[in-house]
């Protein structure tokens, strides 16, 4: 009787642990569906999500587009289609499952009034409308913002620490070909093209009693140590008398000396002052803040703005170094140096480095000097450092150009939510 007692026993216990393994079975089972479909919605989510990113770009590159995006995964599981109907931006995505059929998601982002944002270009450490086909090299750096509207050229390992911007292409994608420069803040290709001013009437209208008709040699003077006293003297030529003192603190100056001929400029700046030119500014030798922004506090900010060239002067004051601390603005032409090529100038036809602190704006990138393999042959070296008070749009020197840039507010955004087929899930 015992021994069929026990026999029962484990008989029944066994069916127990049968029941329960299939159980077990058939939960793991359920869970590992369960995984899949999660990934395979997920998948279709995203995908109408990264349609909803391509189609912000697009009209934010191109704010004409109108015609649809259809993207195809390279393995065919899935794909997007992106259509734009006034403010509104759509993106389907249709995603194949594993075990048949398809499912969809959808993305929708509404945009608000397009409206236009006044900006410095003197935001840019470096911008071009064309970069002429010169090359950035192992051994440059450039620190602040980078705009080129033209295909910017790289061959080895230049460092950019803000973000690269061109309205074209790299010659070679970063990471591809001779571009290994490292891009500390990234870049982007295809952005929006940032338009030049048609002239300088705005500062013409400035300068008021300040606007010269002969070729002027400006000469910039500090004063005393303490703040608010310094000016400039003007000359129609290089050592003939003072013609007029500006006096750059004075409430009733508004901050521009321009001449309607070439301008030459040095000396040491205590204030805020834009220098211009209709014609092209030479500057005679080094251009210096009464005080640093780098090492401390200080209200000096100077802008050079030529309609055609920014020219250092080919002159012995130059030949040892050249220190520019100014924004510059070549609104049809560049930044130079004369004579670059000259092999008479400084020691054998070098002259050091040109140290520049500010930013650079220049229509067609100019030659500051000659290299061969990277070795400077005639002319300048370059150390070009941003000045990061400007990295504001609202901080730039008196009156200094700037453009418009539109954008639109996103005032809403609404994305489907995964409707799960539990029933494959034989729950």
């Amino acid at each position: 009787m015992a021994g069929k007692a026990a026999l029962i026993y484990v008989v029944g216990f066994g069916i127990i642990l049968g029941y329960l393994s299939l159980n077990m079975i058939r939960s793991v089972s359920v869970a590992g569906d369960a995984s899949i479909m999660y990934y395979e919605y997920e998948n279709s989510h995203s995908l109408a999500l990264a349609g909803a990113h391509m189609g912000l770009a697009k009209y934010f590159q191109d704010s004409t587009w109108a015609t649809p995006i259809a993207h195809t995964l390279d393995d065919g599981t899935g794909s997007y289609y992106v259509n734009r109907v006034g403010r509104t931006i759509s993106s389907i995505s249709r995603y194949r499952l594993a075990s048949g059929g398809t499912i969809s998601d959808t993305v929708e982002v509404y945009l608000g009034q397009r409206f236009n944002t006044e900006n410095s270009f003197s935001m840019f450490a470096w911008m071009t409308n064309n970069e002429r086909g010169v090359y950035w090299i192992t051994g440059d750096t450039v620190y602040g913002r980078l705009h080129a509207n033209s295909t910017v050229n790289v061959s080895g390992t230049p460092i950019f620490t803000g973000k690269v911007t061109t309205a074209a292409s790299f010659n070679y994608l970063p990471g591809k070909g001779t571009n290994h420069g490292v891009y500390q803040d990234g870049w982007q290709t295809k952005a929006e093209r940032i338009m030049f001013p048609n002239d300088l009437s705005d500062l013409l209208v400035h300068a008021g009693a300040y606007l010269y008709g002969s070729e002027i040699w400006v000469a910039l003077e500090a004063g005393t140590p303490a703040d608010g006293d310094g000016f400039a003297t003007v000359r129609t030529s290089a050592g003939g008398p003072v013609v007029d003192t500006v006096r750059i603190n004075d409430a009733a100056f508004q901050g521009v000396v321009m001449g309607r001929n070439r301008v030459h400029v040095q000396g040491m700046l205590d204030g805020r002052l834009t220098v211009s030119s209709q014609t092209d500014i030479y500057i005679e030798d080094d251009l210096v803040y009464e005080r640093d922004p780098r090492y401390g506090t200080t209200d000096e900010m100077l802008g050079l703005v030529a309609e055609k060239n920014v020219v250092v002067s080919d002159n012995p004051n130059n030949w040892n170094n050249c220190t520019i601390q100014a924004s510059i603005f070549a609104r049809t032409g560049s930044l130079l140096a004369q004579n670059h090529t000259s092999t008479t100038s400084g020691t054998g036809g070098r002259r050091g480095t040109l140290f520049i602190l500010g930013s650079v704006v220049q229509n067609n990138r100019g030659a500051v000097g000659r290299h061969i393999n990277g070795v400077l042959q005639t002319g300048y070296s370059k150390s070009y450092t941003y000045d990061t008070r400007l990295s504001s749009s609202m901080v730039r020197p008196p009156h200094y150009p700037g453009f418009y840039s539109w954008t639109l507010p996103i005032t809403g955004w609404w994305e489907g939510y995964a409707q799960y087929d539990f029933g494959k899930l034989d729950l």
